[in-house]
């Protein structure tokens, strides 16, 4: 195949009625390069609120929030056992909790949901103040940072160390 051919179509699974099968191509929404917002949101328009595609593998498509909602909650017929586009090998690792399903899902979160319940949160809030005026005052002198690289992707992961009771040491740039 060169590079100018598309990948071929995904046989539709027996299951998928035919009047939920669109043509569409998550990396190649037409119209997109001129107003990406509008592309997507003509595609919700004209398309059914969930529909599967052949492209890239074959894959079920939510189009707005309330589908999103629905197949989030329905791990029968949508499972998250893989969630990327395209889809990974079947081999490959998988990232935990997001790909899984209900019961497994449930207790991988539990930690996760207890840790970050409102009195819990309330109670670090302290040392969550603490770590963002340390990373500011590692910054300030500068007069400027990388916010994402520098700030945004280090403040969430050392709240996550401290949750998890893990050292401060394994936080990059720490």
């Amino acid at each position: 195949m060169s590079s100018n051919e598309a990948p071929p179509l995904a046989a539709k699974p027996d299951h998928v009625p035919p009047d939920l099968v669109v043509d569409y191509d998550i990396f190649n929404v037409p119209g997109a390069r001129a107003d990406a917002h509008l592309a997507i949101r003509a595609i919700a328009r004209s398309a059914p609120e969930i529909f599967w595609t052949p492209r890239n593998g074959g894959h079920w498509v939510a189009a707005g929030g309330e589908a999103v909602a629905a197949m989030t909650a329905d791990h029968e017929r949508f499972s998250s056992d893989c969630i990327f586009v395209p889809q990974k090998p079947k081999d490959a690792q998988r990232e935990f909790p997001i790909e899984s399903d209900p019961p497994r899902h449930t207790a991988i979160r539990r930690p996760l949901t207890v840790a970050l319940m409102p009195a819990v949160v309330a109670k670090r809030e302290a040392a969550i103040r603490e770590l963002a005026i340390s990373l500011i005052e590692g910054l300030a002198d500068r007069g400027e940072c990388e916010f994402v690289g520098e700030f945004a992707q280090i403040f969430p992961i050392g709240i996550f160390l401290d949750l998890v009771q893990l050292p401060a040491t394994d936080r990059p740039n720490a």
